[in-house]
Formats: C-alpha cells, sequence, structure tokens
C-alpha cells in the first residue's frame, strides 16, 4: 500500500509542472479572447456613434430647413 502512494505522490508531483503550463496557457488565451472581444465591442460602439451623430445632423439640417 505505501509503494502505490508513493508511486501516485510520483504521479502527480511529475504531472504538476504540465498543469501549471497547460492552465498558464489557457490563461493567456483566455486573455486574448478577452482583448478581441472588447476590441470588437469597442467597434460597434464606434460605429453607433457614427450612426447617431449621422441621424442628428440631418435631423438639424431638417430643423434648419423649417425655419
Amino acid at each position: 500500500m505505501n509503494q502505490f502512494l508513493y508511486g501516485l505522490a510520483s504521479i502527480t508531483t511529475t504531472l504538476q509542472p504540465i498543469m501549471i503550463f497547460i492552465a498558464l496557457l489557457a490563461f493567456i488565451f483566455f486573455i486574448f479572447y478577452l482583448k478581441n472581444q472588447i476590441d470588437l465591442f469597442m467597434k460597434y460602439q464606434k460605429s453607433i456613434m457614427i450612426s447617431l451623430k449621422q441621424i442628428s445632423n440631418e435631423k438639424q439640417k431638417m430643423y434648419k430647413d423649417m425655419h
């Protein structure tokens, strides 16, 4: 039984650096994914802002033409 536990401890000690590397890699990919999503959101916001500005300018022209 002791030999089995020592073998199990040896395996987990050996796998620990590999698991840490995989976890860090997953974290880095998540950060890049989050950055892409934020960039996409900012692009959508800019597009909406430009559209609202154009609508505002058209309404302002119509208002000036009426007076």
